[in-house]
């Protein structure tokens, strides 16, 4: 990032504000998409095929009886790279879910938990 900001002018401060995350250049979204899909954390303790839902945010649940399962959720207008998402976050343990933005951006933290009891 020091050589990009230096040759185009930019403060390397803006790049660095947050410890431990790193700054990655990409050829485009499909590409970044991809790089977050592979290396994110996903969590899997079952051996369902995962159909329920997977995106944006991830989610993880731990219920007495059940271990910590990943969710990735995403809207169902998402671009295709989004959508691709799905399939690497599924050989990795974890279910995907998809709603409309709408339902999306009125959901809370209550809607939230109802809809990850149900899932997992």
């Amino acid at each position: 990032p020091d050589s990009f900001c230096q040759k185009h002018g930019t403060a390397v401060s803006p790049m660095d504000r947050h410890a431990g995350y790193d700054v990655v250049f990409t050829s485009g979204a499909t590409e970044g998409f991809r790089i977050i899909a592979e290396r994110f954390p996903w969590m899997s303790s079952s051996s369902d095929c995962g159909c329920h839902s997977t995106a944006a945010a991830a989610m993880t649940r731990t219920t007495q009886q059940r271990q910590p399962r990943s969710i990735l959720m995403y809207a169902t207008n998402s671009h295709n790279s989004v959508v691709g998402m799905r399939q690497l976050a599924m050989r990795q343990g974890a279910i995907f879910y998809s709603c409309d933005m709408e339902q999306l951006e009125q959901m809370t933290a209550q809607d939230l938990k109802a809809l990850e009891e149900k899932l997992l």
